[in-house]
């Protein structure tokens, strides 16, 4: 197993809640903590729940506001497989398959809504390449198809829906590299950051253009979708608040735990903003490539931050108990995580609680 959101009421209910998100902002841009006075806690483990399928291999995983966890397959034996769900019982797994008419080639990415509806993007890049989103019933049912106005070449690295239909989308163009004669290093290889807001016709309502940053480290950044209509996107640097149409509601300073983490997911619940960051294990981590001494292989060491929503305030890093073999998952709400690891050569569900 790997583990690698026509009255005259109308206009009024509009301003209250503009003013309410402009509230908010105000409140979170006073929130800026250093990452020394933040406290640490060690997560309790509690309930484990056997998944009774067959172990599988994935590459994302995600959760809805009831708990139950949904992983991007990426192993062979589930070829047909875009998405598999298990409620946080670890029961009623629920396939979610490729549409048979797309290219089984695509490149998939998925997301769950705050009203957990599942929605996932086939990226095509033949021809002139497409972008097609898709909306699944709970039983893993096509029931809508959108194409979306994506920049030719568009290659997705995170994306967040709202339960309308708009939606927020972060990736990159890659750079051409031209071939040079051989100087003893390897060449760097760039993409630049894109993010682009749509409508909930796929139409283009804002595209921002970012930094341009190399790919041997990992795109940059992840989006989250929030109930109220906002989106939120974690970066190396900073923590922003977008409206619907990509206005920037406000932005912090990022708190990390430690200089080399990296956003790994980001959730909207239960009022608070949950990021696991995670780094290579210093202790274990090795680099592999002389020429890349920065780019490290090894365990991955998780920390999650929670922080509240609302006003910012940040509550505290928390960690998994020393010699835990597994992956975080999510952030359940009311201070319980999901994680998933193996026992007894099965995929079990472990819930982990703050102390």
């Amino acid at each position: 197993m790997q583990a690698k959101a026509v009255c005259d009421y109308v206009g009024r209910c509009k301003l209250l809640m503009t003013l309410c998100v402009f509230l908010s902002a105000q409140n979170l841009r006073a929130q800026q903590v250093a990452v020394e006075e933040v406290p640490w806690f060690k997560l309790n483990l509690g309930t484990l729940n056997m998944l009774n399928v067959p172990p599988f291999s994935f590459n994302g995983a995600q959760c809805d506001k009831t708990g139950r966890a949904y992983f991007s397959i990426s192993d062979p034996a589930y070829s047909t497989r875009l998405i598999l769900s298990f409620s946080r019982d670890g029961r009623s797994p629920v396939p979610f398959l490729f549409p048979k008419d797309l290219d089984a080639s695509a490149e998939w990415h998925f997301a769950i809504s705050p009203d957990a509806e599942i929605y996932a993007i086939a990226s095509v890049f033949t021809g002139d390449g497409t972008h097609t989103l898709i909306r699944y019933t709970s039983s893993g049912d096509v029931i809508a198809r959108t194409l979306l106005q994506l920049p030719k070449g568009f290659l997705i690295n995170s994306f967040a829906i709202q339960s309308n239909g708009r939606s927020m989308i972060q990736g990159f163009t890659p750079n051409r590299v031209n071939e040079s004669p051989d100087t003893g290093t390897a060449p760097t290889v760039t993409g630049n950051s894109q993010t682009v807001f749509l409508d909930q016709n796929g139409k283009q309502v804002l595209l921002k253009n970012g930094k341009t940053f190399s790919l041997i480290a990992g795109a940059p950044g992840l989006v989250a979708a929030k109930n109220n209509g906002t989106f939120v996107e974690v970066s190396d640097t900073s923590l922003t608040v977008f409206s619907q149409s990509g206005d920037v509601l406000t932005s912090l300073p990022a708190v990390k735990p430690y200089t080399d983490s990296k956003p790994a997911k980001l959730e909207y619940i239960d009022g608070q903003i949950a990021i696991d960051f995670t780094r290579v294990d210093p202790a274990q981590g090795k680099a592999l490539d002389p020429k890349h001494p920065e780019l490290k292989f090894g365990p991955l060491e998780e920390t999650w931050l929670l922080l509240n929503s609302e006003d910012g305030t940040v509550k505290g890093f928390y960690r998994l108990p020393e010699g835990f073999v597994g992956s975080s998952l999510c952030y359940l709400g009311s201070g319980e995580f999901l994680t998933i690891a193996v026992r007894e050569r099965q995929a079990v569900f472990l819930t982990a609680t703050v102390p």
